[in-house]
């Protein structure tokens, strides 16, 4: 079966198994997927994690943006490669259906640069492989749930006792509301 890997790091032979502390796999696992556009995503050079995505039942990953120009902050001007490989891999539990996991490292069969990961993932729009939700068509109902989750992520990993960690200083600067709303609550318990 083919399967994609999207990353920042270039020139690579073989793709090494790392511990991804967002996953619930808390073992080293190269992360293999057979949707490239999701694989597009992965192409990320921030210090944390801010992949605010799902799949839709036909498959198609859905990317919403948290803030207005989310996928232009994140991606734009950003190169890396998109790396493919075969082999019989395990979904093991990442509750992601195209994604597949190695425990092993797994021997790259090629690699496409990618010069601008925004304008690959408008590419990929374009062409009906992946969904783009912007910020300004949210619905008010949307972005509500977008708040709980910035809040629960502030919660989830502590944030606030710890804002010299550059996901907290990112919330802190990107959703100062939510930040001092996080301070408020953590301050009433």
């Amino acid at each position: 079966m083919l399967y994609y890997h999207g990353s920042c790091k270039q020139d690579l032979k073989i793709l090494k198994p790392f511990v991804c502390k967002d996953s619930v796999l808390k073992k080293p696992c190269v992360y293999l997927t057979t949707n490239r556009a999701l694989a597009s995503l992965y192409i990320w050079d921030k210090p944390f994690k801010w992949m605010n995505y799902g799949i839709e039942q036909d498959g198609i990953p859905i990317y919403t943006e948290s803030f207005p120009q989310a996928l232009s902050v994140f991606y734009k001007g950003l190169s890396g490669c998109m790396y493919t490989c075969r082999g019989e891999y395990p979904q093991n539990g990442t509750g992601i259906s195209s994604v597949f996991v190695s425990e092993n490292p797994v021997p790259v069969e090629s690699s496409e640069y990618i010069g601008d990961a925004w304008e690959e993932l408008l590419r990929l729009e374009k062409a009906g492989a992946l969904r783009i939700q912007r910020y300004e068509t949210l619905s008010q109902k949307r972005l509500e749930l977008e708040k709980r989750m910035i809040l629960q992520e502030i919660q989830k990993e502590n944030l606030l006792q710890h804002p010299e960690l550059p996901l907290s200083q990112f919330i802190r600067e990107r959703f100062p509301s939510l930040w001092q709303k996080a301070e408020t609550v953590g301050e009433s318990h």
